[in-house]
């Protein structure tokens, strides 16, 4: 959460291959049935500051296609996903890269 606080995207392993996913086009995910078998990215988060079972991920998924699931209001069409604490629980293999520059000089 560290790092979605701070706007950096995180890589997260979920089911993709169930119907909820894969025909998904709104609304709040939850858990899945199946395999962690996809990777797509939470890209955000909203929470109500005291509840850890309030938090809703928002994120974006890397099929390319502007049919599958919800638009955003910045325009982007199709692709993006919402996940609660659910889905949250069942994602794996969160993982954030190093996103800071060492030993470079400027």
């Amino acid at each position: 959460m560290v790092a979605l606080a701070a706007k950096y995207p995180v890589p997260i392993a979920v089911c993709a291959s169930g119907n909820t996913f894969q025909s998904y086009q709104g609304g709040i995910l939850g858990r899945q049935t199946g395999p962690n078998d996809h990777y797509i990215y939470a890209i955000d988060y909203t929470w109500d500051g005291t509840n850890p079972a309030s938090i809703i991920l928002i994120g974006s998924n890397n099929w390319g296609e502007d049919d599958w699931g919800e638009s955003d209001v910045t325009g982007i069409r199709g692709g993006m996903w919402r996940g609660n604490s659910q889905f949250i629980d069942q994602a794996m293999d969160l993982c954030v890269l190093d996103v800071e520059a060492t030993g470079v000089e400027a």
